[in-house]
């Protein structure tokens, strides 16, 4: 039995119930990634208040291009970006670049866009009208040792 006063810092407990949401079976990296075209898994994911599977898509980084923010094996949920919908300056951003997956930093640059990393290690990625380039979503919540 304890002794002395004190305050509980408990608000609320949840019960966690499931949510199947879409996993890109590629992981994202910072530089070169995986091709797209390995294709997307349904997985069970314990669900988080705001999660919609219509809405999110679920990704696992490899590499440490956005470390301490991203580590390796994190999971990041993904807001899928809608057409009327655009990234701004500073969004966290996962893109399909000339057929690889990266998650960098979105900066709207001139004459380019610039993909950057939170590592000052990585230099950033210029992004020209040449390149393909397809911004898939925003990062929502990034998830630390999830099992999947």
């Amino acid at each position: 039995m304890s002794k002395g006063n004190y305050n509980s810092n408990v608000d609320r407990l949840f019960t966690i119930g499931i949510t199947n949401v879409e996993l890109y079976t590629s992981s994202f990296v910072g530089g070169p990634g995986a091709d797209i075209n390995d294709g997307i898994e349904v997985v069970q994911f314990p669900h988080i208040p705001g999660l919609d599977s219509s809405k999110h898509k679920l990704i696992v980084v490899k590499g440490d291009s956005m470390s301490p923010f991203i580590d390796e094996g994190d999971t990041v949920i993904i807001e899928l970006y809608q057409k009327n919908k655009k990234p701004k300056k500073g969004d966290v951003v996962a893109v399909i670049l000339n057929g690889d997956l990266i998650l960098k930093i979105f900066d709207p640059g001139t004459p380019c866009l610039y993909l950057s990393s939170v590592n000052q290690d990585y230099e950033p990625i210029q992004v020209y009208d040449t390149d393909t380039c397809d911004i898939i979503g925003k990062a929502w919540k990034v998830v630390k040792d999830a099992v999947l």
